[in-house]
């Protein structure tokens, strides 16, 4: 399937986006992202600013996916009004729960999308930080 890790088992870096991932579903190629990063971030600065280059390259991705997923639910929610719109004696709490039991899959997917954009957010901070941390050691030791 190609690369989908952020380093292979001799830590060299793997930061192509999937091969295939025009053949994955939009959840799978979002459940990919988010296994890589469970990865713990390496104890190299090196390292780490190597991850912080794979981690923008992916938070590009899935600002892609979310927008897909948005328009696939958003697509799917204007069949489904235009469908029900014929029927007149349907009170709007019912056309409303009828539209979300048939759109939670793509209401899923705009989540899990949303979701992982904050978990990557939150993963450019980390790395950010331990950068800071490991330049403050680095400076530290060069003058003592």
């Amino acid at each position: 399937m190609g690369n989908i890790r952020l380093t292979d088992t001799v830590g060299t870096p793997m930061h192509q986006f999937p091969t295939s991932s025009r053949e994955l579903s939009i959840r799978q190629e979002l459940k990919l992202i988010i296994d890589m990063f469970k990865t713990p971030i390496g104890p190299h600065p090196e390292d780490m600013l190597e991850q912080l280059d794979v981690v923008m390259a992916w938070s590009a991705r899935v600002t892609e996916l979310y927008a897909e997923a948005k328009r696939v639910l958003d697509g799917q929610m204007g069949n489904l009004m235009e469908e029900l719109a014929r029927a007149d004696d349907i009170p709007w709490g019912a056309l409303k729960a009828i539209i979300d039991g048939k759109t939670k899959e793509e209401r899923y997917d705009m989540t899990l999308a949303d979701r992982t954009s904050a978990m990557l957010a939150h993963y450019t901070d980390a790395l950010r930080t331990k950068i800071s941390y490991e330049k403050s050691l680095m400076e530290n030791s060069r003058r003592q």
